[in-house]
């Protein structure tokens, strides 16, 4: 759970809650990041619901090429993201998969409304999130596009199970990242 800090060869772990129907209260939504979210460093998503790694699927096609999922059970290639500071307490995630940064799909509709999807080369509106500082430790992100707080959908099924959508607005337990050294990534 979210409540639990390990090191990973002696980097510590940065814990990210996503959102979900006010699971959890919190004190400070401070739209900045503590020490351990560090600029332009290699990251690794995590579900702390599933314990599944978050993976730009580079494998769909049009509209849902890029698509995050908490999916993956190992991280590898598709893995990979760094947060790049932007100024203004927002950030940027670069997917190393999509050579490209994640964007809050608002134009869309439906269930696919403010899908997360790493395709966009520069950081414009749609690519910038606020990393919030929670009191129990854990980092939330929220879209800058949308102002809501990224969540993973786990009642999706099929190609769209588990995909991560910007779409609540309370905080709660959905996401981990750890950060990663780059041997072991």
């Amino acid at each position: 759970g979210t409540g639990i800090v390990t090191l990973v060869v002696g980097v510590p772990v940065m814990l990210l809650t996503g959102a979900t129907s006010g699971l959890m209260s919190v004190a400070s939504t401070q739209a900045v990041a503590q020490p351990l979210v560090q600029n332009n460093y290699l990251t690794a998503i995590q579900s702390a619901h599933s314990g599944e790694w978050v993976s730009a699927e580079m494998g769909y096609t049009g509209s849902d090429k890029g698509m995050l999922r908490a999916r993956a059970t190992a991280i590898g290639p598709w893995e990979k993201y760094r947060f790049a500071y932007n100024g203004n307490g927002n950030w940027g995630s670069y997917s190393f998969a999509a050579q490209a940064y994640v964007s809050t799909e608002i134009t869309f509709s439906g269930t696919k409304n403010g899908m997360l999807r790493a395709r966009h080369g520069v950081i414009q509106t749609s690519e910038r999130f606020n990393i919030i500082y929670n009191t129990d430790g854990t980092y939330s992100l929220r879209s800058v596009a949308n102002g809501k707080y990224v969540s993973v959908e786990f009642g999706y099924t099929g190609n769209n199970a588990k995909m991560l959508r910007a779409r609540a607005t309370s905080i709660g337990p959905w996401l981990v990242t750890k950060d990663e050294l780059s041997a072991r990534l």
